[in-house]
């Protein structure tokens, strides 16, 4: 939820530069630009306007600042705000935000939980039984309502709190509530990691040994906090050979 209040923010930061554009771009980037080109030697310039063209088209504009404003800087501001409304709409807000409400302080104020319900059933197919679900949601507010210990305070805490036999809904959804990512970067980087290790010459490699491969490709930081000497004499000692005990490495 953190994640996505940053991401509404900047939506809002870039909108509110996309109706003051006129005013940002001739009091600072505009100046900002020009030093720069005054540093590389470079002249202001626009391209030139034809009567026939094949891959642009031809912006009207009377300076080089007012070309470039209309072609790349509006159209960049435009494309990125497109973008982020896009990639993060308000359904995934309100499915994820659902999960928050079964912190015990939040499940208490809930009086629609029919509304929970439908947002939660999102995750249906994780879930083990979710015709059951709205009684859970029931029975979970009623247990904090007659509890007289301290309430978790976050979500974390509350899954030692759900029984599986009693609650297996809820404390599914708790357990996807904590595992959540914000985005798919960590699924899309061990993809970009198996590309690179299974290869042609490495076709029969076993599970077991790829997944060890992968993890200390994509954490190769903490893999080079590793012993190799120790790892190398542990191996020898599981596997006992004539070549091993005779090698310098295992005296």
């Amino acid at each position: 939820m953190e994640a996505l209040n940053f991401v509404r923010e900047a939506a809002e930061q870039i909108a509110k530069m996309r109706e003051e554009i006129d005013i940002l771009w001739s009091e600072k980037w505009v100046s900002t630009i020009k030093g720069l080109c005054d540093k590389i030697g470079a002249l202001e310039s626009m391209p030139r306007c034809t009567s026939f063209q094949r891959n642009r088209a031809n912006t009207p504009a009377d300076s080089p600042e007012e070309y470039y404003k209309r072609s790349l800087v509006i159209p960049f501001l435009d494309e990125l705000s497109a973008q982020l409304k896009s990639r993060f709409t308000a359904d995934d807000d309100a499915h994820v935000a659902s999960l928050f409400k079964l912190l015990p302080a939040i499940i208490k104020e809930v009086n629609d939980f029919k509304d929970l319900e439908q947002n939660l059933l999102f995750w249906e197919v994780d879930l083990p039984s979710p015709h059951g679900l709205l009684n859970e949601l029931k029975m979970w507010r009623r247990k904090w309502e007659e509890c007289s210990t301290a309430e978790p305070a976050s979500l974390l805490c509350c899954i030692a709190e759900a029984d599986e036999d009693v609650f297996s809904n809820i404390r599914q959804l708790l357990l996807i509530a904590c595992t959540l990512p914000v985005t798919s970067c960590e699924a899309e980087r061990s993809f970009s990691a198996l590309k690179r290790l299974k290869g042609s010459a490495r076709s029969r490699m076993l599970d077991s040994r790829l997944a060890g491969l992968a993890l200390m490709n994509v954490h190769y930081k903490t893999a080079l906090k590793v012993d190799v000497n120790s790892i190398i004499k542990t191996f020898v000692q599981l596997h006992p050979r004539k070549l091993f005990c005779n090698s310098i490495i295992f005296d």
